[in-house]
Parts: C-alpha cells; structure tokens; sequence
C-alpha cells in the first residue's frame, strides 16, 4: 500500500470510485488518528451505500433466479414439456437411476 500522495491526480480521482479506498481512509482515520465519529462519516457513509446496493443487486438477481426456477418447474416456459424429477431414484434391484438411466449396483465394502 502507498500514499496516495504519490499518484497522479487523475489516478487519485479514478481510485475514490473503488470502495477499498474508502475503508482504508476510514480504518486509518479511526485507528491511527482517533478521530471522532463525526470526521469518519463521508467514508463510513459511503462504504455502506456501496455493500447496500451490491446486497440489493444480489437480492434482486437470486429472486429473479427463484422466479425463473418455479416457471420452469410449473412447465409454464415455452418448449417445455412435462416436468422431470431432477436426482437419483432408487430402482427395486438396488441400483441408482438417475433420470431414466442404467441402474448401476451399490457395492458393499470390502471386508478382509
């Protein structure tokens, strides 16, 4: 880690946007200079809207996700035919099917 002092000005502006930045300014207002709370604000306030809107564009793509997952489930999507269960099925000769494949038989460890 350098000072920032030491880069162009057009670096130092390109680095404000990067939210590393502002948890170094704010972990070295607090611990090195024990500055007030009042002083740390700009970089505490900005650090928790950064991680506020990645958790509200991770929220919103995992429900997208779950709503795409139950059409599909419901057969609701275009080209979709009957639903399929998705996992292994036991089959009565003791062997794992999976989909409709080849019953493969479970072996029983090897006793010495």
């Amino acid at each position: 880690m350098l000072s920032r002092s030491l880069f162009p000005p057009l670096a130092i502006q390109i680095g404000n946007f990067f939210p590393f930045v502002w948890m170094y300014k704010f972990v070295r207002t607090m611990g090195l200079r024990g500055a007030p709370l009042q002083e740390m604000l700009p970089e505490l306030g900005s650090l928790l809207l950064y991680v506020g809107v990645l958790s509200m564009l991770v929220i919103a793509r995992a429900l997208w996700e779950k709503q795409k997952l139950a059409k599909n489930a419901t057969g609701d999507a275009p080209g979709m035919g009957a639903t399929h269960s998705v996992g292994p099925t036991s089959t009565p000769g003791g062997g794992i099917s999976v989909q409709g494949g080849a019953s493969a038989p479970i072996h029983e460890p090897i006793k010495r």
